[in-house]
């Protein structure tokens, strides 16, 4: 009886065998899901600010009164200040290299004064004014991705700025008020830069950018507003050149 009960609970087993292994997951190779590659491809739209500062120099080529000669130069002026602003772009990676194209445009307060002296009137000081309101560029840029979040590039193109100054000529020792100019007029030149820009989440980037603006020399235009010669105008040779340092956030398509 033993054996027969042994002989039976065999044959179940050997037939349970082939059920149970047919439930048994079967192994094989394991394919992990990579994320994609990061890639600079895309458009981007970002907020920037910083700070600028500006070297002019004016020579005088219309003299207006009793103040200058033609050939006289105004005191160096050096306006400096903040701006604020937006830009849009792209990029394109091919290997390790990125090219771009970027437009900007930021809101400004780069402002300076300079006192020069009368050399026909030397009891008489000039007191100048000028504020930069905007910066608009258009750049292209070469860049190379060190490592796939870390972009260096140089940049370059052209810019455009919106420049007004005004003038008080006064008597030195007393500050009366004389005589006032005013004038404005849009500039535009060169510009070249260097900057670096870190990605810290796919859609998110940060940057640090430097650019040398040259806006050559411009004749310009102040119109006497009172004074002896009110009504007329006065000329001026003027060159700028600015220097602007940029921070900024892009969010990438």
């Amino acid at each position: 009886m033993k054996k027969i009960l042994l002989g039976t609970a065999v044959s179940f087993a050997l037939l349970a065998c082939p059920a149970l292994a047919a439930d048994m997951p079967v192994k094989g190779p394991v394919y992990r899901v990579m994320p994609p590659t990061a890639t600079w491809t895309g458009f981007y739209i970002g907020v920037e600010g910083g700070y600028g500062w500006a070297e002019t120099d004016t020579t005088v080529t219309t003299p207006a009164g009793t103040l200058f000669v033609t050939g006289d130069r105004f005191a160096t002026g050096h306006p400096s200040g903040w701006l604020l602003g937006i830009a849009a772009g792209a990029d394109y990676q091919t290997g390790p290299w990125v090219f771009g194209i970027k437009g900007s445009y930021d809101w400004a307060d780069i402002k300076g004064d300079s006192t020069t002296a009368s050399t026909l009137n030397p009891v008489l000081d000039v007191h100048s004014h000028s504020k930069q309101d905007w910066l608009a560029m258009v750049t292209g840029r070469v860049g190379y991705a060190a490592t796939p979040d870390l972009l260096l590039y140089v940049n370059g193109g052209w810019a455009w700025a919106g420049i007004e100054r005004n003038s008080e000529t006064v008597v030195r020792a007393t500050g009366a008020v004389v005589a006032t100019t005013s004038g404005s007029e849009t500039r535009d030149g060169w510009t070249i830069g260097v900057g670096a820009e870190h990605r810290f989440m796919r859609n998110a980037s940060l940057l640090l950018q430097y650019n040398y603006i040259d806006f050559g020399t411009e004749a310009i235009v102040n119109n006497v507003l009172t004074g002896p010669t009110a009504g007329t105008t006065t000329g001026r040779d003027q060159s700028r050149t600015l220097h602007i340092l940029k921070a900024g956030l892009n969010y990438r398509f």
